[in-house]
């Protein structure tokens, strides 16, 4: 195994035993900041050594890029030069993305598909431009609702007093406004994250979210809870269905026989994804010790945003797609360190891989696939901290061939992904209507996620579903840690 850094320390925390105390340790290294674990980065190091002194910066451009990168990999100087590579500098995905964003609000304008492809800083640097080079204007438009929502929302006997505003469904939530639940929220988000009390209706084929005023969540209480009491509410819960009025999410609170406490949350999968999580958690915990919230992006400005955009350039990217299946299968490799000899993200790694898996499976050489993917790769400031669902199920078409060298097949998978995500802002119905198709004769059968976190591991016959595209056993899913 490759370490990613190496942090020097002066002595190692000790227990009374004498031992290394590794909890210490463990709390010590999460203290630190993405810049100063990019100070002792392994690749830094390596490559300070063998190159030597730092290449000057000569452009303007090259410096707003150099304060960019500093601000976005919290770097405390400017110790680097032409010589830096981002990746190298601790930068991923989302980082190129927050990159992408701060130079967006210096008026300099690069995708990170360029970002990814040219990890250099000079490289980099020639790929910035500025928004004035070819900047389009976005014409501020007005939503107005149609007229059936109106009628929709006075039928169920809301009144105008009792909403705030109503909002065009951005893709990830049209797609997931269904009677699923999923789990992990708190009652104090409400008042701050207006999409806990939206409640949503259709109109003619398209989704409106209507946020009401009462931020007072729908809660059930229990005691006394036996086991047997404890699977039946949950179970009653797990049979409900979310109805137009009410917002789409509601809380139980199981005081168990044991004298244990249980809260269980369920809500729609259109109110939340992965990032949003993250958001929630970092929210809660700022009210837990009565902190301020850090700057966020509300949701509401990406709805509109998105509603409002060109959506031309979208749908003419998409391709018919080809039916294929799905398989999984347990890898044990080590990722990082071949990520940064190939210069692709392990997200793009693990893509390839299903993607030869799917040609190798279904016997073709052209196959496609839904790509769960979190899209914040959007034109409004601090796209990281919209909070609301930006999830979307993207569509991936894939051509294989076979003598084609691995390094470059990663690079074009990349280069493809990245292309893809910059026409992200349009939903599955939309890419159906504009190729006169429809999703329940031609969808994608296959469903392709990154999950880069740590699940917690099953055990014995334990299973999860994966929202009805077939059975990942637990387990198998935390060893390859890219769900398929």
């Amino acid at each position: 195994m490759i370490p990613n850094a190496i942090v020097p320390l002066s002595s190692l925390p000790r227990l009374p035993s004498g031992k290394a105390n590794r909890k210490q340790l463990k709390a010590m290294v999460q203290s630190l900041t993405q810049g100063e674990l990019a100070k002792s980065s392994f690749d830094k190091i390596g490559k300070a050594q063998s190159k030597g002194a730092v290449m000057p910066l000569v452009s303007e451009t090259q410096k707003v890029l150099q304060q960019g990168w500093i601000e976005t990999l919290q770097f405390a100087d400017d110790q680097f030069g032409l010589e830096a590579d981002f990746l190298s500098l601790s930068g991923d995905s989302i980082a190129a993305i927050n990159l992408v964003s701060s130079l967006r609000r210096k008026e300099f304008k690069i995708s990170v598909r360029d970002v990814l492809k040219y990890p250099g800083l000079g490289a980099m640097a020639d790929q910035l431009k500025g928004e004035s080079d070819n900047a389009q204007e976005i014409q501020q438009q007005t939503f107005t609702p149609p007229s059936e929502a109106d009628a929709a929302i006075a039928v169920a006997g809301l009144q105008p007093a009792d909403y705030e505003y109503i909002y065009p469904c951005p893709p990830g939530q049209a797609e997931f406004l269904t009677q699923e639940q999923w789990i992990d929220l708190v009652r104090q988000l409400t008042t701050t994250n207006e999409i806990l009390r939206t409640t949503f209706t259709r109109c003619h084929g398209k989704w409106y979210g209507v946020v009401v005023r009462d931020a007072n969540p729908v809660v059930e209480i229990y005691e006394n809870v036996s086991d047997e009491q404890r699977n039946q509410i949950i179970k009653t819960l797990d049979h409900h269905r979310f109805v137009f009025v009410r917002p789409f999410i509601r809380y139980a609170i199981l005081q168990l026989s044991t004298g244990e406490t249980e809260i269980v949350t369920k809500l729609d999968h259109g109110l939340y994804d992965g990032t949003l999580l993250r958001i929630f958690a970092e929210h809660f915990e700022a009210y837990q010790h009565n902190l301020p919230l850090e700057r966020f992006t509300p949701f509401k400005a990406f709805a509109f945003h998105i509603w409002q955009i060109d959506k031309s350039r979208a749908l003419s990217s998409t391709t018919e797609p080809r039916i294929n299946s799905v398989h999984v299968q347990t890898i044990n490799l080590e990722f990082d360190a071949f990520a940064k000899t190939t210069g692709a993200t392990v997200s793009i790694i693990f893509q390839s891989i299903f993607q030869l898996r799917l040609a190798l499976r279904s016997n073709h050489r052209d196959v496609a696939f839904d790509y769960l993917y979190t899209g914040r790769n959007i034109d409004l400031p601090d796209p990281q901290t919209i909070n609301g669902t930006c999830e979307n199920l993207l569509p991936v078409r894939s051509k294989i061939d076979p003598s084609m060298p691995v390094s470059e097949f990663l690079r074009q998978t990349q280069d493809e992904f990245w292309q893809y995500t910059e026409n992200s802002t349009v939903g599955m119905d939309e890419i159906h209507e504009a190729c006169a198709t429809t999703r329940e004769g031609f969808s994608n059968k296959t469903l392709f996620l990154f999950q880069p976190f740590e699940p917690a591991t099953a055990t014995g016959k334990q299973y999860q579903k994966f929202g009805g595209h077939g059975q990942v056993r637990g387990d198998d899913a935390a060893a390859i840690r890219g769900g398929l």
